[in-house]
């Protein structure tokens, strides 16, 4: 395996894009921008944050993680790594885990928070189109009605051809991308 120098790493390589987001302010424009709403307050921030429920079990390592004022927690993960396939079945374990890792012994499931587990790729993903995929549980029976457990899984590609985000993310997905930064927080 050959090491890149410091000057060449990007915010695609996980350590800038670690370092990066454990700066609160950037962290929470950047998810802000990334779901396109308002939070109030980041609380926690973690990178790199293990999680293992057993000796025998598989455990995670996630780039970064985040519990908003709200108690919603947040997993970006930033993937050069063009397995979709795979990407989709990690999102499910990722939930699984995230979940299994808040709840304490004997809690009510009403304790769960929302949590969104959001991909940023470097790769056309699904169609190739889009930049931004969101998906939650929908009835297959009834149009328009959805399951409202909480989870949201996102994908995002640098790749996208179609304009169907915001200039402000994309700006940031152009960023990661290799352009120019476009504006204060990408800069």
């Amino acid at each position: 395996m050959q090491f890149k120098s410091f000057d060449e790493l990007s915010i695609q390589d996980n350590f800038i894009f670690e370092k990066v987001m454990r700066e609160k302010s950037i962290c929470k424009e950047l998810l802000e921008r990334l779901l396109e709403i308002s939070i109030r307050d980041i609380a926690y921030i973690e990178t790199e944050k293990t999680m293992e429920s057993g000796l025998d079990d598989k455990g995670i390592r996630l780039d970064v993680y985040v519990n908003d004022d709200k108690g919603t927690v947040y997993n970006i993960e930033m993937q050069t790594y063009k397995n979709m396939l795979e990407m989709v079945k990690r999102s499910r374990f990722y939930h699984s885990a995230i979940d299994n890792y808040s709840m304490e012994k004997g809690a009510d499931y009403m304790t769960l928070n929302d949590c969104y587990v959001i991909f940023i790729c470097t790769f056309p993903i699904f169609s190739g189109k889009r930049h931004k995929y969101t998906y939650t549980k929908k009835c297959t029976e009834e149009v328009g009605r959805e399951l409202g457990d909480g989870l949201t899984t996102i994908f995002l590609s640098t790749k996208g051809q179609i304009n169907d985000v915001s200039l402000l993310l994309q700006n940031v997905l152009d960023y990661i991308d290799g352009q120019p930064p476009a504006d204060a927080l990408v800069h």
